[in-house]
Order: C-alpha cells, then structure tokens, then sequence
C-alpha cells in the first residue's frame, strides 16, 4: 500500500491549475485626475477644520453668554495642561537629540580639544568638524618621481663607454615620465 501511495506521488508531482490566466486591470489612474483627487481631499480637510474651530468658538461664546465661566476655565485649564505636557515631551526629546548629536561630533574631534568646543552650539560644531577634516593631501605622484631618481655625487657619464650609456639610458629616461 506504501508502494502505490508513492507512485501516485512520484507521476501526479507538482500540478500547476490550468486555468491560470493573467487577467490585467486597467486600474489606472491619470495623474492629472489624482493631483485633482488630492487637491479636494486637503480643501475638504481644510474646511472640516475651521468648521471644528467656529463650532468651538460657537460654544465658548454660549456658555460665556449662559455664565457658565467655571466650565470653560476648566477646559481652557485642561488644554493648558494637554499642551504643557506635550511641549515637556518635545522638547526632552529636542534636548537628547542635541546631546547625541553634540557627543558624535566632539567624538569626531582631537582628543586635546574636545573641552575646549563642549560649550560651542552645535551648528559651528559642523563646521568645524568639516575643517579638520579637510586636510591637504600630499600629491602622491611627486612623491614617487623623486624616489626613482639616483643621486649622483659627480657626472657619471664621464666615466661611462658608449654602451653602458644606451644601457642605463632607458633609466634615465623613466624617471622624467610621469
């Protein structure tokens, strides 16, 4: 029984459905029609907004007419205390992101003149970053011709036959190739 359980699964293998067919939409959009699309959507919004806004000053206005000032100090207070709370938490969020970035670019800086550029804000930091990094580099190229070149302390071509002249002449001649 084994046996026929893996001969039907060694001839049926992998079957593939036979009525796969891309089917393409034509889903498109213009770009035109979705800049007008978006256009809407951010008046709409806007106007959603100022509907919120005259609503609010609507009911402010009504309570303030009904005497009922105890209510509208308690929501000012509440939203007082809602944008306190926010502003703490940005602006910790603000602190550690200039300390962090504060000790990465002193991080960058000799050893010998981190404490001098602590107290120094973070956009002259920058620049001063992007000073001592930019080092003039020796040109390689000179470097090398000059240690090609033998120093002779008299004229050795005087001394030289005909033949050890073309010999060494090719030398001589590299060493002005750049």
């Amino acid at each position: 029984m084994e046996e026929n359980i893996k001969i039907e699964a060694q001839e049926e293998g992998v079957k593939e459905p036979q009525d796969t067919k891309v089917v393409e939409k034509d889903n498109s959009v213009p770009f035109s029609r979705f800049n007008e699309v978006i256009a809407e959507r951010n008046k709409l919004r806007e106007d959603m907004e100022s509907l919120n806004k005259e609503k609010e000053l609507a009911r402010a206005e009504k309570l303030e007419k009904d005497g009922e000032y105890q209510t509208l100090l308690a929501e000012e207070r509440q939203k007082a205390k809602d944008l306190e709370e926010k502003y703490n938490s940005t602006n910790e969020t603000l602190i550690r992101y200039e300390t962090d970035e504060r000790n990465r670019l002193l991080s960058k800086l000799p050893e010998d003149r981190r404490e001098k550029y602590e107290s120094v804000d973070i956009s002259t930091l920058r620049n001063m970053i992007e000073d001592f990094g930019e080092q003039p580099k020796p040109n390689v190229k000179q470097a090398e011709a000059g240690l090609q070149r033998k120093t002779l302390s008299e004229n050795p071509f005087k001394e030289l036959s005909n033949e050890e002249r073309k010999k060494d002449w090719s030398s001589v001649l590299n060493s002005y190739k750049k």
